[in-house]
């Protein structure tokens, strides 16, 4: 996981996903039939 990689989108504030699981840091996400990963530094 980096910040570096290609990103899928931009979620605006208050987005309801499904957190699938927290990762060093990093929140395994699911949106819309998509996987992906947030820095959790960057959630609430």
């Amino acid at each position: 996981m980096s910040t570096k990689a290609k990103s899928l989108g931009v979620l605006k504030y208050g987005t309801k996903i499904t957190v699938i699981q927290y990762i060093n840091g990093w929140w395994k996400v699911s949106y819309k039939g998509k996987i992906g990963y947030i820095p959790a530094k960057y959630t609430k």
